[in-house]
């Protein structure tokens, strides 16, 4: 869930990457777990 990935951003946050990678990232990873 969106959720979940701002939480995994919180924790481990975006270092040396554009938060647009992490966003693309996150909606594949929610895709294959959803």
């Amino acid at each position: 869930s969106f959720a979940y990935a701002c939480l995994l951003v919180r924790e481990y946050p975006p270092t040396g990457l554009s938060v647009k990678y992490w966003d693309f990232l996150f909606s594949v990873v929610d895709m294959r777990i959803l």
